[in-house]
């Protein structure tokens, strides 16, 4: 792939500052993102839960006979499916009210950082609602991917119960091959595991509402942009792919635009791989091209020649330079900073003890949707 020429990063384009505005703005999706696999996890902790006790229940004192291993497994295959069935259930509501609200918050973001209603055509609910039918990890649909887990979990489970009672283990240790050890920070059982996949279909799913919804509204505003740019988190974490396309930049047709050194042409919304963190931003066409554009809505340009010409010669077209996450970050207020890290972390921060890496993760200070609508 070819290497991407180097662009200013100039904060008097609008480009540069709808840039630190969607940094911003994707930094609170992540802690949303946090708030979400936090709601997932507490589901799969109920479930090892009820996995244990039932353990407890069929293995006791008592002599383990292969009938009340049967026993165990077909209860704990109905325990484990009806488990997936509610987390599949309240993912998916998450994931409509989280693409709804970015219906919403992608308009938001630009109209109020211009002063003016640009994007004046919204999008409906029923668009995400119909995103999420589509909505795939790796390839297959949600629901398909929670039933897999949960199917996947059962067989897992039956080898691991087989495997504790030919070897003879006691109630305690059949339990650990489920919860883990203390020794290892219970991170060596079998529903960590679990919970590393469910972690990556959390996190991977949001990003596919997440970009759909904005190019749903960029879509339904065409008229006032040029095309959309890959916005990649710039760390230590960011995969070779998204290094390589971040600031790259490509019109609604899906051709590469001008700014950017590249000529593929547009691989669809993020994600682009598992875990991928990327989304995009809109590229909004100049003043001039807006103002004598007579197909553009007559409103929408009186508005925008009503504009200080300090913001009127900022909207250049141009596409933005890079800004890494860091550097966002420290360029923001106290306050920013503490709401975004919490106390512990952002004195850990400002000290230099704690990496890029524990920054964007987002575990120690998450956000629900209600507060992130607040914001």
């Amino acid at each position: 792939m070819a290497t991407k020429t180097k662009i200013s990063t100039s904060r008097t384009t609008l480009a540069s500052q709808l840039s630190r505005k969607f940094i911003g703005h994707d930094v609170n999706l992540q802690r949303l993102q946090a708030d979400q696999r936090r709601t997932v996890f507490k589901a799969l902790k109920k479930l090892e839960a009820k996995l244990v006790n039932k353990i407890a229940q069929h293995v006791g004192a008592e002599t383990f006979t292969l009938e009340r291993n049967r026993a165990l497994l077909r209860e704990t295959r109905k325990v484990i499916q009806t488990a997936y069935d509610d987390i599949a259930q309240d993912h998916a509501e998450m994931l409509v009210d989280m693409g709804a609200f970015e219906l919403e918050a992608t308009a938001k973001v630009v109209n109020r950082n211009l002063g003016v209603d640009l994007f004046a055509v919204g999008v409906p609910r029923t668009v995400v609602e119909s995103m999420l039918s589509e909505n795939t990890v790796f390839g297959a649909p949600l629901q398909s991917y929670w039933a897999q887990q949960s199917a996947s979990l059962q067989a897992k489970f039956a080898v691991e119960m087989r495997a504790g009672v030919f070897a003879g283990e006691t109630t305690g240790q059949l339990i650990q091959r489920v919860r883990g050890t203390k020794k290892n920070q219970f991170q060596d059982g079998l529903m960590q595991t679990t919970r590393r996949g469910a972690e990556v279909v959390v996190r991977t799913s949001a990003q596919s509402i997440l970009n759909d919804a904005r190019m749903a509204v960029f879509q339904a505003n065409a008229d006032v942009i040029d095309g959309v740019q890959a916005q990649a988190t710039l760390d230590d974490r960011t995969s070779d792919i998204c290094m390589a396309r971040s600031g790259f930049a490509w019109t609604l047709d899906g051709d590469p635009m001008p700014g950017t050194d590249t000529d593929e042409t547009f691989p669809g919304p993020p994600p682009w791989h598992p875990n991928c963190r990327t989304t995009l931003m809109p590229v909004v066409k100049s003043v001039g091209d807006i103002i004598g554009d007579k197909s553009i809505d007559t409103q929408i340009r009186k508005e925008v020649e009503k504009l200080p010409k300090a913001t009127q010669a900022s909207m250049t077209g141009q596409v933005a330079g890079h800004l890494t996450y860091e550097e966002w970050l420290r360029d923001q207020s106290k306050a920013v900073q503490l709401s975004v890290l919490g106390p512990g972390r952002l004195a850990l921060w400002e000290k230099g003890d704690i990496s890029l890496r524990d920054l964007i993760d987002q575990r120690g200070n998450p956000l629900t949707l209600k507060e992130l609508q607040k914001l």
